[in-house]
C-alpha cells in the first residue's frame, strides 16, 4: 500500500477496468459468481483510495464494460471531476445494453 500511496501522489488519477470479466446476464448465475471474484475494486477498497466506475464500451455482443478512476486518499472532489469530464465527451452515457 505504502507504493500505491507514492504512485497517487505524483499521478493525476490511475485508470483500470473495474472489473476483469465482461458483465453477464442477470440470470447467468456461474457468470455472476465469475464476475463477483473478478472486481478490480477490491485494492482501492482495502487501501481507502476513492475510486468510481464507469461504462467505457460494449462488447461485441453488447454487454457493458467499465473502467475506474481512482486518486489519492481523501481527493474525491478529482474523481469526480475527471469522471465528469469522461463521462461528458464519452457516448455511452446515452447506450444501453440491448435485452
Amino acid at each position: 500500500t505504502v507504493d500505491l500511496r507514492r504512485i497517487l501522489e505524483t499521478a493525476d488519477v490511475i485508470v483500470t477496468a473495474s472489473c476483469f470479466d465482461p458483465a453477464c446476464a442477470i440470470d447467468d448465475q456461474a457468470g455472476l459468481d465469475r464476475s463477483h471474484r473478478g472486481q478490480a475494486f477490491a485494492l482501492f477498497s482495502l487501501t481507502g483510495q476513492p475510486a468510481i466506475a464507469l461504462p467505457c464500451g460494449f462488447t461485441m455482443s453488447g454487454l457493458l464494460l467499465s473502467m475506474q478512476i481512482v486518486r489519492k486518499a481523501f481527493d474525491e472532489a478529482t474523481v469526480d471531476q475527471v469522471a465528469n469530464a469522461y463521462e461528458s465527451a464519452a457516448p455511452w452515457k446515452d447506450r444501453h445494453p440491448a435485452f
